[in-house]
């Protein structure tokens, strides 16, 4: 191996070592009510929107300490008003004003239902103030495109902590949760699993084409009743709706 080569392996954890404890002097210790004070208008500016679009990426981690990705799934949320159609974790879901669907590829199930405003899940802080109350530690980092809150739990709390970034827009970039339970990894050894959401790509007043928002890919109607269509034939179709 080149010296250059060598010298640079050498330098990295050096570099890396730098950049966190740069990071640790820009974090700073707040209240409480000022943390549910920043989540609360983070989470109000993503009520805001009623027509957009981000693409969001899950990743999961082996462990709460480690940046070493176990699995990723990529994904999307598009809203128009009360209309929208979201990717999450392999799972398709489209809204109207006559129809919410599911579409698991995996299953190979499409469930039908009624729409559903209150499963209008769209991107949030997820962090709720009982949540808050129940911290040991709440920190907030600014840097110039970015701002970030960090809260930390006690060891016999279900999350160890959990991490919110925002873009300089506003709008979120990233939720991590680390998780206190110890569960076997593939290597069969105990570890504390890590989550992390990201939101990237954000359009705002997002001009969507006529079928975004139709379920007219997956199903038709037949009377009061629907039908799959001839591509999703194999798919199993089942209706949930309560009212028809």
């Amino acid at each position: 191996m080149k010296l250059k080569n060598v010298m640079f392996l050498m330098l990295v954890p050096v570099f890396m070592l730098t950049v966190v404890s740069f990071q640790g002097m820009l974090w700073k210790e707040i209240t409480k009510e000022e943390l549910k004070t920043g989540v609360k208008k983070i989470d109000q500016k993503m009520k805001d929107l009623t027509n957009y679009e981000v693409r969001i990426t899950h990743y999961s981690y082996e462990d709460r300490t480690s940046e070493v990705i176990h699995d990723k799934s990529k994904g999307y949320y598009k809203r128009d008003q009360k209309k929208y159609h979201s990717m999450m974790l392999g799972v398709e879901t489209i809204q109207n004003e006559n129809i919410r669907l599911e579409i698991d590829s995996v299953k190979k199930l499409i469930l039908v239902a009624n729409p559903d405003a209150s499963l209008q899940r769209q991107p949030s802080t997820e962090l709720k103030d009982s949540m808050i109350t129940k911290s040991i530690a709440v920190k907030k980092m600014e840097l110039p495109k970015e701002l970030s809150y960090e809260i930390d739990f006690a060891e016999n709390f279900p999350v160890a902590y959990c991490r919110i970034s925002t873009w300089e827009s506003g709008y979120l970039k990233d939720v991590i949760l680390a998780y206190t339970r110890k569960v076997k990894s593939v290597q069969n050894k105990e570890v504390q699993p890590k989550v992390k959401i990201s939101f990237s790509d954000w359009k705002a007043n997002k001009i969507f084409s006529a079928d975004e928002f139709s379920e007219s890919r997956y199903v038709k109607k037949a009377g009061k009743a629907y039908e799959l269509t001839p591509a999703y034939k194999n798919y199993k179709l089942l209706d949930q709706r309560y009212y028809k």
